[in-house]
């Protein structure tokens, strides 16, 4: 009977979107933080309720333990992640229509 009962989930559409988790402040401690004059492209692991995977965005500002990351989907997302999840990556190509053949 419980295979004949299929999973549903609310239609939510783009109003839903998951929350990256971000470390607390105790994992942060008290460090310095370096501010960037212009936010740098980054590529993160981050971690999600069930799931972790690799984004692409920026980091505003990072301390020595921790990078503080910016992503742009469905409205801007802020995380603390570990910095050894985060590397420098190049700024996305943006083409034109004269670019294409």
């Amino acid at each position: 009977m419980a295979n004949t009962l299929p999973q549903v989930e609310p239609d939510y559409g783009t109003a839903f979107t998951a929350q990256p988790f971000s470390l607390p402040a105790a994992e942060l401690g008290h460090l310095p933080t370096t501010m960037a004059p212009t936010p740098v492209h980054i590529r993160a692991w981050v971690r999600y309720p069930a799931i972790s995977r690799p984004i692409h965005g920026h980091a505003p500002a990072w301390t020595s333990r921790a990078g503080y990351i910016e992503r742009d989907h469905r409205g801007t997302r802020r995380a603390w992640v570990w910095a050894s999840a985060v590397e420098h990556d190049t700024p996305p190509v943006k083409l034109t229509s004269a670019d294409t053949p």
